[in-house]
């Protein structure tokens, strides 16, 4: 499950902390959830997960809000 992210604002490059339980490598994260853009993992821990956002991240809106969707 996921718990929560930080930061809670993040920009093409950032990278994000993505907190929770049962994550176990290899896995794949999606932002928003609902179109499934893909993040780049950078590490994953029982507890955590590093992502990046990508340089070519296809932000419609200058605000863009929604939860991640981690898949195996």
């Amino acid at each position: 499950y996921i718990s929560g992210n930080s930061p809670q604002e993040a920009n093409a490059g950032d990278l994000v902390i993505i907190y929770g339980a049962g994550f176990e490598d290899p896995l794949q994260v999606f932002f928003p959830a609902d179109s499934g853009q893909q993040m780049e993992v950078v590490s994953v821990s029982g507890t955590e997960i590093v992502i990046r956002i990508p340089d070519d991240f296809n932000d419609e809106c200058d605000e863009s809000e929604g939860e991640f969707r981690v898949a195996r």
